[in-house]
């Protein structure tokens, strides 16, 4: 690695929440096929044939993740696989 990386990661050193919810578990087997820099992010393609249509996260700065299913005939599927740093700490300052 060269020093202009580790010094870009020294950035993260202090999670914004506990250790526990900043992962985010992926089924065994996914690949990673595509990342895409987004103005509020990324995009990470897992399954798709042409990077229209198929299944992708999106990893937001605000640190929610969303999970989406692309269909040509059906249309577009999504649901939240992680909920953002404040909604989380929200959550357990209500505790």
């Amino acid at each position: 690695m060269t020093s202009k990386m580790l010094a870009g990661f020294a950035l993260y050193a202090d999670p914004a929440t506990s250790i526990r919810h900043a992962i985010m578990g992926v089924p065994i087997g996914t690949r990673l096929m595509r990342v895409v820099r987004l103005p509020t992010g990324w995009r990470i393609w897992v399954a798709t044939a042409d990077f229209i249509y198929g299944t992708y996260y999106e990893l937001n700065e605000d640190g929610s993740v969303l999970h989406y299913t692309a269909r040509e005939d059906e249309g577009d599927e999504f649901f939240t696989a992680r909920p953002s740093d404040e909604d989380i700490r929200n959550a357990q300052g209500n505790r």
